[in-house]
Parts: structure tokens; C-alpha cells; sequence
């Protein structure tokens, strides 16, 4: 068993990259079953000294935790069942109210929030103070998010990537996120920068064209070789779990996604959802989305293979992870193999295929510090799988004055990870 001491000292290894301020946190795609069953994009947390999971939520700027003395209140099964858990008030000045905020999201649900703060935990570093919202009602279950979005909040509020730096923990606004493709996606949520070994590459950068709605503009869309032109506003949210269309395409998607395939299969709406056998699902197209490049440049291309925009939820049954009505959103199956870059201030996200570390992570059944001790071995184990391809730009790196001091606390890192593996 690794001890909390060689835990910390290996953890904090992980701040900063070439001198940078950055904050790396876990992340990964989970399917909680429910009704409905929900797809989410999730980080483990710990705040005051208490862990809990939350959504990753590029579509809201707001972050909020789950008030233990509320959810208690109202569900028989309590906060030992809620998947997020609930987070307990350390301190005599949390009470509801007495100001409210009534957050509204873009599939219709709302949650009600009163403020507090608390400090998080990361790797190696502390946000003390941070202002947050604490879960007091829900118009359907309840959840825990880190807001990513760009939209500014009311205060007393303030967006999380803001309070990050304006407590000198991080160096810039822009933050990237990956997530390994596969049965079990994984991969890092990067606030304050980029690490370019975790795609393969160039990023290809598309224009936020709209600020205040943080929408970036769609020019046409490719099903299965089939073009439709379609110059829209669109939604890059990761806490949307289907890529969602507008109703008047329902027919021509659904026609297109079970005719060009390898061959045809049949999807059936079931409920809210649509389904299809699973022992048809490699047979479905992919999805590509033409989003519009920066001003003078070509137009970038986000592909979505059935592999990310299917999943088993039951033996033998599976779930196309779409849907239709309102505004175009590009939810968490486009994220999927992905790598992105988003930067507000700069009003471009850049894209490209992430490297393929595949990390064997279930948040379910981890806690916080096994996820991360799992998370270095898994790193150690790439690392040796790849020295020989990339030893030479490695060095090349390394030999920069500026990055030296991040090659030895890499090779540190290196030796730590042994440490811990050796522990066990």
C-alpha cells in the first residue's frame, strides 16, 4: 500500500510542465444507469478534506456541489447512493440562503444553489476559498460539476478557471482536455495550458464565433460519405451525453445513419432513447462535423465513429448516443479520441486525434488517490512502451534551458512511479 506521504510527494510532480502553472485533473466517461441512463464526462474531487465525483461541464459556468443537508432531506436513499456523494458543511456560516440562484441548462432542468466556499485539492496544490454553489433543489436528480463555459456568472459567483488563476495557480485561461477512445475512455482535464504529448500532431483550430453563447458555427455535416449543408450556431458541451440535432433532420439522420453504413441495420426509438443490436453496431457510419476555421484558414473537420457514439447498456442492447429538437449541441461522443484546446480570451478551440494511452480507470469502484495511483502506472507503462519513437525530440526538449527543469522532475516522476509499483 502506498503511504499518504510517497503519494503526495509523487503527485505533486505533476504541476507544471516547462516551467508553466497548470493543474492535471483525471478524467473519464461513465454510464450511470438510471432512468434515464445518463453518459458523463467525470473528475474525481476533493474539498474540504471530502471526496466526490463531478461532472466536467463545458456547456455551464457553473460549479456546484451537492448539499448534504438538503439531499438527506429529500431522498430516502441519502448521499451513500448519489454517485457525485454530497459535501457536509465544515463550518457553522453554511445555511441556505439567504440568496438563491436558479441555474437553467439547455436540456430544459434547473438547479437551485445558495453560495459557500471551500478549498480544493489537486495535484500538489490548494485553491483555498473558492466560491461554489451547494445543491438546495433540482427539478430532476441532483448533480456535482466543475463549470468550464465561458458565459460569466452573477455574483457572488466566479468562474472556476478565474478563481484558479487569480490565485496564481495557474498561468493562463486556456485549458485542454482528452479522452482515450475504447470500452472504458479515460484521460486529463489540463487547466492553464496544453501538453502536446497528448495528441498526435498539430491542433487545428475553429473560431467561437459567438462569445456570449459560447457557440462555435457548424458549415455542413457528413453522414457516411453523404454531405448535408448546414451553416449553424453549435454547442461544444461535454455535459451533453448525445450529439443532438435539430428536429427538422430527424428524418434524413435517421435514414442516413441506417443506410450508409457497412450495412444496413435498423434503430428503434425506445422511450427517449434509441437502440440498436449490438451485434450491429460496427455497421453504422461515421459522423463528421465541418466546424469553421479561424479567418483565412480551412474549415476543420471533427470526426465521431460509431465507436464513440455507441454503447452497451445492457447485453446485446445498445444505445445510439443521439437525439433531436432545440439547438445543435456536439456532446460527449465528439470528444471522444479527441484532444481539445479552449481558449475564450483568444476565441478559438484547436482539435486533434489524442494519443492513444489508454487508461484502465473506474471511478465507480475507485477512490480519489487509487484512481491517481493507477493513473502514474499506467503513464510508466507508456513511457516504456514509446521511449525508442520519441527519445530523440525527448531530448531535444530536455536540452532547451527553459524546459530542464521539467525533464528532471520527469525523470523523477519516472522514478517514483517504480516506487509506487515496487510498494505494491
Amino acid at each position: 500500500m502506498v503511504s499518504s506521504t510517497s503519494f503526495l510527494a509523487c503527485i505533486v510532480l505533476f504541476v507544471g510542465s516547462c516551467g508553466e502553472n497548470i493543474i492535471r485533473m483525471p478524467i473519464s466517461r461513465i454510464l450511470i444507469t438510471g432512468k434515464p441512463a445518463e453518459l458523463l464526462m467525470v473528475t474525481p474531487l476533493k474539498v474540504d478534506g471530502q471526496d466526490m465525483y463531478a461532472q466536467v461541464d463545458t456547456g455551464s459556468s457553473h460549479t456546484q456541489l451537492v448539499w448534504r443537508n438538503w439531499y438527506e432531506s429529500v431522498s430516502p436513499k441519502g448521499c451513500g447512493d448519489l454517485f457525485y456523494k454530497c459535501y457536509d458543511c465544515v463550518s457553522t456560516e453554511c445555511h441556505k440562503g439567504p440568496t438563491t440562484t436558479r441555474i437553467h441548462y439547455v436540456d430544459g432542468s434547473t438547479l437551485t444553489v445558495f453560495p459557500h466556499f471551500g478549498d480544493f485539492y489537486f495535484d500538489g496544490a490548494t485553491a483555498i476559498a473558492m466560491k461554489f454553489g451547494l445543491v438546495t433543489g433540482a427539478s430532476r436528480g441532483p448533480w456535482a460539476a466543475i463549470g468550464l463555459g465561458s458565459r460569466s456568472v452573477k455574483p457572488p459567483y466566479k468562474r472556476f478557471v478565474d478563481q484558479l488563476r487569480s490565485q496564481h495557480l495557474i498561468d493562463s485561461g486556456v485549458f485542454s482536455l482528452y479522452l482515450s477512445s475504447g470500452r472504458a475512455p479515460s484521460g486529463e482535464l489540463i487547466i492553464g495550458g496544453d501538453d502536446p504529448s497528448k495528441y498526435v500532431g498539430h491542433l487545428e483550430y475553429f473560431g467561437i464565433t459567438d462569445k456570449g453563447r459560447q457557440k462555435n458555427t457548424l458549415r455542413s455535416f457528413n453522414i457516411g460519405g453523404k454531405v448535408h449543408r448546414e451553416v449553424q450556431p453549435v454547442l461544444l458541451d461535454t455535459g451533453t451525453s448525445v450529439i443532438n440535432f435539430p428536429e427538422r433532420l430527424r428524418a434524413g439522420v435517421m435514414s442516413l445513419l441506417q443506410t450508409t453504413g457497412t450495412t444496413e441495420v435498423d434503430i428503434v426509438k425506445v422511450g427517449n432513447i434509441y437502440i440498436v443490436d449490438c451485434d450491429d453496431k460496427d455497421h453504422l457510419p461515421t459522423m463528421r462535423f465541418i466546424m469553421q476555421g479561424l479567418v483565412g484558414k480551412y474549415d476543420v473537420t471533427i470526426a465521431v465513429p460509431c465507436a464513440a457514439y455507441v454503447i452497451e447498456i445492457l447485453p446485446g442492447t445498445c444505445h445510439v448516443s443521439i437525439d433531436f429538437g432545440g439547438d445543435w449541441i456536439m456532446g460527449l461522443p465528439a470528444f471522444l479520441g479527441n484532444y481539445y484546446s479552449v481558449d475564450y480570451v483568444g476565441a478559438k478551440i484547436g482539435v486533434a486525434k489524442a494519443q492513444s494511452l489508454s487508461l484502465s480507470l473506474r471511478p465507480l469502484d475507485r477512490s480519489p488517490e487509487e484512481l491517481v495511483t493507477l493513473y502514474l502506472r499506467e503513464v510508466w507503462r507508456f513511457v516504456i512502451e514509446h521511449i525508442s519513437a520519441r527519445l530523440v525530440s525527448a531530448l531535444e526538449v530536455a536540452l532547451h534551458p527553459s524546459c530542464m527543469e521539467s525533464f528532471l522532475q520527469q525523470n523523477l516522476l519516472q522514478l517514483c512511479v517504480e516506487l509506487v509499483m515496487l510498494d505494491d
